[in-house]
């Protein structure tokens, strides 16, 4: 099996908005990939339970949880189910026996077209994730993808869950947190071989990107204002997306409303709990952008600190 490590890269990374908005007015930055993925993967976890190693920086996590693992497989089976609706096919692995947030894939497994990349995980516990031979032989030997790990040398990121990714422009939004350092922002923008990446330091109570942020199909933008430190990255966001930004508000973000996901150019998923918490503002918002929202009830992993978003891996 052939593993490449990431090399040098052209991507510009900058923390000032400023100098972001600049960029983008200077370069015009468009790419020729997919907008949305176009197949899914997801693990599959058949006696789910809820890990506490994460849930010293997690604060989504309930003080106490107790997950029902017939509960979360019917759950899991209707996420599938609704992929398979919306005409997207979905590959699906064993979750890992000895890593109860393996569910959560985003984290550790990311692609770009023609290539898989694994993350180096904060957590010790998590680590175990990108350990493995099945998920790695099957890129390779079937889908006839390489393989770049960014573990090692100190690294922490966590690809997908900190990076908020605008296929479409080539760009990310990442979120700085105890989830990814300075080295490991470097190898993932390298990794997936994007343009600009705006470093964004989210507030103390904050821990992945993307449960404020998500960028929906390059078309839209849905942002929690109040967990980026400088409330001017939504500036950034307005110079890409216009007025086709929803800033959605408290009680929306904690309902996981940031962690939807563009299944197709004109359909979102979302779990049934940010439905629940939808303003009529922010369904207006939807209607207007023609974008078709499906959610789906994945309460039981809400129990670990994380929602629908987390549990797909977008294969590109």
């Amino acid at each position: 099996m052939s593993i490449h490590r990431p090399t040098d890269s052209h991507c510009q990374i900058t923390d000032s908005v400023d100098e972001f908005v600049s960029i983008l007015a200077e370069q015009k930055l468009l790419s020729v990939r997919a907008a949305v993925m176009r197949s899914a993967m997801i693990l599959v976890d058949t006696d789910f339970s809820v890990g506490d190693e994460t849930r010293s920086d997690n604060r989504y996590m309930p003080p106490v949880a107790i997950a029902n693992p017939k509960r979360a497989r019917q759950q899991l089976s209707t996420l599938i189910d609704t992929l398979h609706g919306l005409s997207v096919p979905v590959v699906s692995f064993a979750s890992h026996p000895q890593a109860p947030d393996s569910i959560f894939s985003n984290n550790a497994f990311a692609t770009i077209e023609g290539r898989l990349i694994t993350g180096a995980m904060r957590h010790p516990l998590r680590q175990k994730e990108t350990d493995r031979e099945d998920i790695l032989a099957w890129f390779q030997g079937v889908a006839g993808y390489e393989v770049m790990a960014l573990e090692g040398e100190g690294r922490v990121v966590e690809l997908t869950g900190v990076m908020a990714i605008d296929r479409v422009r080539n760009i990310g939004f990442c979120g700085m947190t105890g989830r990814v350092n300075s080295s490991g922002l470097d190898a993932m923008a390298a990794a997936l071989d994007l343009d600009l990446v705006l470093a964004m330091n989210l507030v103390e109570s904050e821990y992945h990107c993307n449960v404020v942020l998500a960028i929906l199909a390059g078309r839209v933008a849905v942002v929690h204002p109040g967990s980026i430190a400088d409330s001017s990255c939504v500036r950034a966001l307005e110079t890409c997306y216009g007025k086709s930004v929803l800033c959605i508000s408290d009680e929306e973000k904690n309902a996981f409303l940031a962690n939807c996901l563009a299944a197709t150019q004109d359909d979102v998923l979302l779990s049934q709990t940010a439905m629940d918490a939808l303003s009529y503002q922010s369904r207006t918002f939807f209607d207007r952008e023609g974008l078709s929202l499906h959610p789906v009830d994945v309460s039981e992993f809400e129990k670990a600190g994380g929602s629908l978003r987390c549990m797909i891996t977008e294969v590109y």
